[in-house]
């Protein structure tokens, strides 16, 4: 018989083709075996597999069976290579206890890592069995792991572990962690476990000083200066007593003996110019009104003018002099982590007594007055302060100029080491809190001090620290993207993790919290103060010192966000009624805006922070230094050139303050910048030029005018080279010329003459000499071209057309003629020009009332020196209408309008009252009315009779009282004053008249002659002395329109320094950026239970100085640090603040690298680029593993790889280039093929460079190696798989076997399968269910009842106490289209086999044992050892059928069933007889023993099975049998059914013993083996023939 044979070479099965197609080498099925293969050859060996053993041991025992917990499972491991170590994760059924325990594999012990058995409610651990640890990361020695149920967590395996000794042989919680706050060991919490970490809330609060002198409740230190009396102080002083008495007492003058104290005072120069002096001596003496100290510098040059000085003790320079400071700190915890950084304070700034006038603009009351900072840390550990695990506390500083943060002072916290010692593991010695935290108590206050001290480290009662900062510090610089770090976006839960590029990266992930439906509610006012300290006592603010405010001109927008435990924040939540308008009127306040929220908190809130929105655009001051007029009527104005960064054209300027006085301006203040110009404009640029020649010049042709308006040629008769050279020459390089017209009636000379008219300046184009025509006399013809036309204000030149002959002096007399000025090429440029450039302004209507009056500056180049009389006269003025009786002074004012001819104006004094006049009338009574009449009829001329007496007689009021206006007379003192000013007249003397709110000016006159008494002597009786003035020009007729005069201004010309001593102050506009919705951090975290309690916004954005002025910069420089408006900020978000599970979207941490001693794991900063979204449509992310650079990415319906730390180009092929990048998370690439990981990462595992995972949904099984995917379930096993996927509903635990290189997948109930990469195929069905399994360092591991145990016992496929079997199914089909008839079976290999046949007609023995040493047996069946082999026939099944059902395994056409006849009657009982007719012969086969059957004729045919034939007789007088009835399943009652002659008989022989073999176009062997030893089978076959 031809032999068939079957190894195992593939070592694989193969269950999709049908059975006829099974290739050789494969197998069907095989349960608990592995497999050896070796290539080229046909040996394949198949052994049973290890069983496993329970690893129980601890550390001094056993641990009792489940760690004494009910149905704990294990639902997540990891290992340590490195360590050799297994990490798992087991709960309870109930969810009770659970822990995470350390098997050490060096060891075989297991020790508790943390464990929790706390009850439901008190869980902090809280594993659910549900909820599987998918996500796990071992890194150094900290264990990251995640569940999609609770925070992501991380702990420090070595500090729990010594927290958990006391576990045994039951499982205890996790107690033995230290607090430094509760300085015990004590349960842990949830902020121990978490990866987010606590930080704190408040910012240190801030102690501010300017003096180092810790006496200083008095004037003398810091920036307090006392004042002394009026004193000159010269060089004569030097090393001599002086004496300074003190305008107010002082206190403890005793401390002053023996200080260095400095004087300091701004003193005009020779050359007017204010300048600041310093001289400095010791103090000698001292007393509560005066001390005498003795000068020892004193500056050379200092006037001998009695001035007031102010005084200081001399102290080290301010500290952070041009800086902004602010201040915060954080916290370090143990493993590393940084905590976000708490808010920081309020610039640590003081600002100085206003000072803003210098050349240089510099407003030094904006430099810090700062001597001493001292820091308190509000939180402590007995209360909110920093939790367990804080080792260190750091405290930081940061400018406005720069985003570094510096660490000034580093901290350790202190353990059991007592208050006020240094601890000696601290890493900066020096450095120490020291008792930071203590243990409570009043102690008294510790000063702990560093050599060459910096910081002082102060302990209150031992309740907190205290830092005294004396000196600038500087440190370490931290991540500038710490302050970005508002707080720490660690997800709320998370289902995948994985380590990468050194950052813990977190997949389909929830944050956020869910807001309240109604909106939120705020409710705020605005409060403002005007206690600015150091104001003087009659409230001006002119010396204030500034302080710290909310800058005004503004509008606000104010918000809230909420925070949980953890400090993660909502966004800004506003509204449009959150909003807060600090108007101009605001600019001379301290301002703060207090507000609470009137509507419900969220659920989830723990505190709330307010936060303000200043969309504003930098802002800057500019010093105002002159204006001038503009020939288009706009203003413009001269500032330091130092301010020329701060405007650009079309900005908008706001007038802060007004110009020489510290009154504010919160009204009309608004000027456009129209044009800037660098150099002065040419306006003011020609008026600058230097004449070098004149002439007097006539028309060139008789009745044509020598220029006209609208014209830009001038034709003239002017002088020869040999009449006036130096016009001759001049004129044709001059750059420009003017037009003056003498007025003849006054002198004889042009030079001496009065000038009446004066042209505007024209600046040359073209011509000069010998212009074509008649000349006059011995003269010459001109033509000159201009650049510009004739203005229309020079009209008069056009007049000037008659021509005489004559010679020079003719000139001089002739009417028509004018004076010729010609200037040179070269700008002779002012010193008020130098240093400045020019902003053209429109001209406001309250420009006179802001700048003009107040500072006194009338043209261009003068300032008012003096002003009389002084008195107020605003108020005291009643125009026209009903004149009312001031008492009985009543005086019109100086000025009704003036006379449009005469230029004399007489200044007298009558009985002690100073008048201005042209005439006085000895009839009128002077003490009770004194009027004055102008030379022309003015329009109240009526007033008056002919001879200039009032019409209303001596003591009436005027009758006719049109266009009058009264004012109240001057005070004595007043008149004593004005007596002083006119004392100060002499010729050159400017002045001009105003009206009485000074709203209009008439132009400027200039004494030419004074007449009359220079000395006005004291009044007696009605005598009085007048002085005549006569002025450069008649008064012009727009001044007569200027009504209601009221004074007359004494004018000056401009010093070289700036114009006034308090200058105007302008302000840029801000610009408001709507499309920016950034919020800025204004106040602590503050408890919720506090929300609707008014708070003040710890905010503020600038120094406000009182006076309107409000300043943002360092000495108000550009490009200067500045306040700023924050630190920290965050921002709105447009749509509902919901919870959110990003789904399809990762984020990563910031680095952690042990080699650096670099920890951010916590470090979430969702300001920075941290997140990485797949599609939606994939599904969502189930499983992260970093493989090469790479993080694989699992969802649902696709997988993907990200590319880390680098990015990749594509080229036009579609092949991809790689590239560096700074990117975390790169390109997302796909792979090949529509897969994913369904929902059951926990399918997943990696060896090497492949890994294995499920897609269920689409029931298959895949492989991502470097060639992509491949669906391994189509390796034989995909009907499989796509059966057991639909029907099993549980976790598909997926695991690697190291040792035997298999992928191990959980499918049902006790039944796991194995693929083997070598064989490329399923090797075996596995007949145990894990929890888990895990592979480490070639050993492998599986759980159950969260009981670890290594598959490396010898008692063969025994899993969990349990003995298994060992089975392996082999088909043999050759000739697949043939039936064949199997005759024997046989197998080389181990004893103790046993096998089942089948064929796909019948089956064959079952559970026959192969076994060489069985000779014989009572069934006749044994097994023969040929040639070391094992064989035995092959029998059919042994016979069953079942009457009830009419089932088994009968087959009537066998050749073992024959049929006997009709029986002819039977008798019952325990053995029935069978008749059957005489003539009947029975078969000569029928047997003692064989089956007794009959067909029931009357029950339709059905087949009884009636039982084992006893006897037989059969002669030619009887045929009868006699059978031994069933026990069971006997026909019914027991008896067989009724029995006629149809009723056929038949029996059938044992098919085991009685077989030939078994038909089938294949035949399938299944060999089993129950052994505990090790059984090998290498091959099986079997011999057949064809059957006919």
């Amino acid at each position: 018989m031809p032999e068939l044979k079957r190894t195992f070479l593939k070592g694989r099965m193969n269950q999709d083709l049908d059975e006829r197609l099974l290739p050789t080498g494969e197998y069907f099925d095989a349960t608990n075996i592995q497999v050896s293969t070796s290539e080229g050859s046909d040996v394949g060996a198949i052994e049973t597999v290890l069983g496993n053993t329970l690893q129980n041991t601890r550390s001094g025992g056993t641990w009792n069976t489940n760690f004494g917990l009910t149905s704990p499972v294990c639902i997540g491991t990891a290992k340590d290579n490195q360590n050799n170590k297994i990490y798992y994760f087991i709960t309870e059924h109930s969810g009770d206890g659970s822990a995470i325990l350390e098997y050490d594999a060096s060891t075989a012990q297991t020790a508790v890592v943390i464990a929790d058995v706390r009850a439901d409610a008190n869980q902090v651990l809280n594993f659910d069995r549900n909820h599987l640890i998918t996500g796990i990361n071992i890194l150094d020695d900290m264990l990251f792991f995640t569940d999609n149920l609770n925070e992501p967590r991380k702990i420090n395996i070595s500090t729990f572990k010594a927290g958990s000794t006391a576990n045994g042989p039951t499982i205890n919680s996790t107690t033995g962690l230290f607090s430094r706050k509760d300085n015990a060991n004590i349960p842990f919490t949830a902020e121990d476990i978490n990866v987010i970490k606590k930080a704190p809330k408040v910012a240190a609060k801030l102690e501010l000083s300017s003096t180092l002198i810790a006496d200083n409740d008095f004037n003398g230190v810091g920036i307090n200066a006392l004042i002394c009396a009026p004193i000159a102080i010269t060089t004569a002083n030097i090393d001599t007593v002086v004496t300074l008495n003190f305008k107010d007492n002082i206190n403890s003058p005793a401390f002053f003996i023996g200080k260095t104290i400095i004087l300091r005072a701004k003193i005009a120069d020779d050359n007017g110019v204010r300048k600041n002096y310093i001289v400095k001596g010791i103090v000698d003496t001292a007393s509560a009104t005066q001390i005498g100290f003795t000068p020892s510098v004193i500056p050379q040059n200092l006037s001998s003018d009695a001035v007031n000085w102010s005084i200081l003790v001399e102290e080290q320079d301010f500290i952070y002099k041009r800086e902004f400071p602010r201040f915060s700190y954080r916290w370090k915890y143990e493993d590393g982590e940084y905590s976000s950084i708490a808010p920081f304070t309020e610039p640590a700034f003081i600002p100085g007594k206003y000072d803003y006038e210098s050349i240089n603009a510099e407003n030094k009351s904006m430099y810090n007055h700062l001597r001493k900072i001292t820091l308190s840390f509000p939180e402590r550990l007995s209360t909110n302060g920093p939790p367990r695990g804080v080792e260190y506390v750091e405290v930081l500083y940061k400018t406005e100029k720069s985003n570094n943060i510096y660490i000034i002072k580093t901290a350790k916290l202190q353990t059991n080491i007592g208050i006020g010692t240094v601890d000696p593991s601290d890493p900066m010695p020096g450095n120490n809190f020291s008792g930071f935290f203590g243990s409570g108590g009043n102690i008294g206050d510790i000063v702990a001090t560093e050599p060459n001290p910096v910081v002082t480290t102060i302990i209150s009662g031992g309740e907190f620290t205290k830092f005294e900062i004396t000196k600038e510090l500087d440190g370490p610089i931290i991540e500038s993207n710490q302050l970005l770090r508002l707080f720490d976006a660690v997800p709320k839960k998370a289902l995948a993790q994985e380590i990468i590029a050194n950052r813990i990266v977190y997949g389909n992930y929830t944050e956020g919290y869910d807001e309240n439906d109604n909106p939120i509610v705020i409710e705020n006012q605005v409060k403002s103060f005007k206690n600015f300290s150091g104001a003087s006592s009659t409230g001006s603010a002119d010396e204030a010192i500034g302080h710290r405010t909310i800058k005004s001109d503004k509008t606000y927008q104010l918000g809230v966000s909420f925070l949980d435990e953890f400090n993660r924040e909502s966004p800004v939540l506003t509204n449009d009624n959150a909003t807060v308008i600090i108007g101009q009127d605001r600019s001379h306040f301290i301002n703060t805006i207090e507000l609470s929220v009137k509507s419900a908190a969220p659920s989830w809130a723990k505190f709330y922070k307010y936060y303000i929105k200043d969309n504003y655009s930098q802002q800057h001051n500019l010093l105002l230094d002159r204006f001038y007029n503009a020939e288009d009527g706009n203003i413009w104005l001269s500032f330091p050139s130092a301010e020329r960064n701060k405007v650009t054209e079309k900005d908008i300027l706001v007038l802060k303050k007004q110009h020489g006085t510290s009154v504010p301006v919160v009204s009309d203040h608004e000027y456009k910048i129209i044009d800037i110009s660098n150099s002065p404009p040419e306006g003011l640029r020609l008026s600058n030029l230097t004449p070098i020649s004149s002439a007097v010049i006539v028309p060139a042709v008789s009745g044509t005018a020598i220029a006209a308006a609208g014209s830009n040629i001038v034709r003239f008769n002017g002088p020869r080279d040999n009449e006036n050279d130096s016009f001759f020459n001049a004129v044709n390089r001059a750059a420009a010329l003017q037009f003056v017209r003498p007025d003849i009636t006054v002198g004889t000379s042009f030079r001496n003459d009065v000038l009446t008219f004066k042209s505007k300046i024209y600046k040359i184009k073209t011509g000069g000499s010998g212009f074509e025509g008649t000349a006059m006399g011995e003269h010459e013809l001109y033509k000159i071209e201009l650049e510009d036309n004739i203005s229309s204000s020079d009209s008069w030149l056009g007049e000037l057309r008659d021509l005489d002959s004559g010679s020079e002096s003719a000139f001089v007399a002739n009417t028509e003629s004018v004076e010729l000025i010609l200037y040179g090429p070269e700008e002779n440029l002012s010193l008020e020009f130098q240093g400045r450039f020019f902003v053209k302004v429109e001209r406001n209507a309250s420009f006179n009332v802001d700048i003009e009056v107040p500072s006194g500056q009338v043209e261009d180049n003068l300032v008012v020196l003096k002003t009389m009389p002084p008195s107020a006269v605003g108020d005291r003025v009643v125009q026209g209408g009903t004149l009312t009786n001031y008492g009985n002074q009543l005086y019109p004012s100086f000025l009704q309008s003036l006379p449009a001819t005469p230029n004399e104006v007489r200044v007298f004094k009558k009985s002690g009252k100073w008048f201005v006049g042209d005439n006085i009338y000895s009839s009128q009574t002077i003490d009770t009315y004194t009027f004055k009449r102008t030379v022309a009829q003015m329009a109240f001329e009526s007033a008056f009779d002919s001879s200039g007496q009032f019409n209303g007689g001596d003591a009436d009021i005027p009758t006719n009282d049109t266009g009058w206006t009264f004012i109240y007379g001057p005070t004595d003192a007043d008149i004593d004053e004005v007596g002083a000013i006119f004392n100060s007249i002499v010729e050159g003397t400017k002045i001009n008249f105003y009206n009485n709110n000074k709203s209009s000016f008439s132009q400027t006159y200039t004494v030419k002659t004074l007449s009359g008494s220079t000395t006005f002597a004291a009044p007696s009786g009605s005598t009085y002395a007048t002085k005549t003035l006569i002025f450069d020009k008649n008064f012009s007729t727009s001044d007569m329109a200027v009504t209601n005069i009221a004074g007359v201004q004494i004018l000056d010309e401009t010093s070289k320094d700036l114009l006034v001593r308090n200058p105007a102050i302008f302000e840029t506009k801000a610009e408001k950026n709507i499309d920016i919705d950034i919020f800025y951090e204004a106040s602590d975290a503050i408890e919720i239970a506090n929300l609707d309690k008014e708070t003040t916004l710890k905010y503020s954005n600038a120094i406000a100085f009182g006076n309107g002025v409000e300043s943002t910069d360092i000495a108000d420089d550009f490009n200067a640090p500045s306040y700023g408006k924050g630190v920290r900020v965050s921002s709105i978000l447009k749509k509902a603040f919901k919870e959110e599970t990003r789904a399809s979207d990762l984020i990563f941490s910031g680095i952690v690298n042990s080699r650096t001693d670099v920890n951010n794991s916590n470090q979430f900063i969702i300001a920075e680029n941290i997140t990485k979204s797949i599609n939606p449509r994939h599904g969502s992310i189930q499983k992260l593993f970093a493989r090469d650079g790479e993080l694989l990415t699992l969802c649902e319906d696709k997988c993907f790889q990200i590319l880390a730390d680098k990015d990749a180009l594509f080229n036009a092929d579609g092949s991809a280039q790689l590239t560096a990048s700074n990117r975390v998370l790169g390109q997302v690439i796909p792979f090949a093929g529509e897969f994913g990981i369904s929902k059951n990462p926990e399918s997943f595992v990696s060896y090497g460079f492949r890994s294995y995972f499920t897609d269920k949904s689409r029931g298959v099984v895949l492989r991502l190696s470097r060639n992509g995917l491949t669906e391994i379930s189509e390796q034989g096993m995909s009907d499989y798989f796509e059966d057991k996927f639909t029907s099993f509903t549980g976790s598909l635990i997926g695991s690697y076997d190291e040792s035997m290189g298999t992928y191990n997948l959980k499918v049902g109930t006790n039944e796991s399968i194995s693929y083997d990469e070598g064989n490329q195929g399923w090797c075996t069905r596995l007949t145990y269910e894990p929890e888990a399994a895990i592979s480490l360092n070639n050993v492998y591991y599986s759980f159950s009842g969260g009981q670890i145990y290594a598959h490396n016992n010898t008692t063969r496929a025994n899993f969990y106490g349990t003995q298994g079997s060992t089975t392996v199914s082999v088909i043999f089909n050759d000739a697949p289209s043939s039936i064949k008839n199997y005759k024997t079976i046989f197998y080389e290999g181990d004893s103790g086999w046993t096998v089942d046949l089948e064929t796909d007609k019948q089956t064959g023995v079952t559970g026959l044992t192969i076994n060489p040493d069985l000779k014989t047996s009572n069934s006749g069946e044994f097994f023969v050892e040929r040639e070391n082999k094992y064989y035995n026939f092959i029998s059919n099944d042994a016979l069953t059928w079942t009457n009830s059902s009419q089932s088994g395994n009968l087959d009537t056409a066998e050749f073992a069933v024959q049929g006997i006849g009709n029986i002819s009657s039977y008798s019952d009982g325990s053995t029935a007889t069978i008749n059957f007719a005489n003539d009947l012969t029975f078969p000569t086969s029928l047997q003692k023993g064989d089956t007794f059957f009959y067909v029931d004729s009357s029950d339709s045919n059905k087949i009884f099975k009636l039982g084992t034939i006893a006897s037989i007789t059969d002669s030619t007088t009887a045929s009868q049998l006699t059978v031994t009835k069933l026990v069971s399943d006997a026909p019914a009652s027991g008896n067989l059914p009724n029995v006629d002659a149809t009723d056929f008989a038949f029996f059938v022989k044992d098919p085991q013993a009685n077989t030939s073999g078994i038909l089938g176009y294949f035949n399938k062997a299944t060999f089993t083996n129950t052994g505990t030893s090790k059984n090998e089978l290498f091959a099986v076959g079997t011999e057949v023939f064809i059957s006919s």
